[in-house]
């Protein structure tokens, strides 16, 4: 497998996406969260990584996709910026990880970060529409 890095090709990639919370009265809140990937630049890596058949359908069910998300998210995330409610940062550790994966919402805001460093931006536009 090769290990060259092209040029134009980053080593990491910073996402800003957002963390979307159920406020008062029913509105809407954004978190900003700030992450940082490991991007994975070889084409049969990304096959691997995200289980897609041939055809491009996902090999594994979403239940199962899930339950390893935590593992696949420790390999590759290498920074974030997440703050508790007393405006505290909360540092990277596979525990802090594991735990925030229990958030709904910062569930979706770093698995969808996660994605669009992986597959690009407009990869995800064309699933999407």
């Amino acid at each position: 497998m090769s290990k060259k890095v092209y040029k134009g090709e980053r080593e990491r990639i910073t996402v800003e996406v957002n963390a979307v919370m159920m406020a008062d009265f029913g509105k809407i809140e954004n978190v900003p969260v700030k992450l940082t990937f490991i991007k994975v630049h070889l084409v049969d890596s990304l096959l691997e990584l995200f289980s897609f058949k041939e055809d491009g359908e996902p090999a594994v069910d979403s239940e199962t996709v899930n339950k390893e998300a935590v593992d696949i998210i420790k390999d590759y995330l290498v920074d974030w910026d997440i703050e508790l409610a007393d405006g505290e940062p909360e540092p990277l550790t596979a525990e802090n990880i594991k735990e925030i994966m229990n958030h709904k919402a910062y569930r979706d805001a770093i698995l969808g970060g996660f994605q669009q460093v992986q597959l690009g931006l407009n990869a995800l536009k064309a699933k999407n529409s």
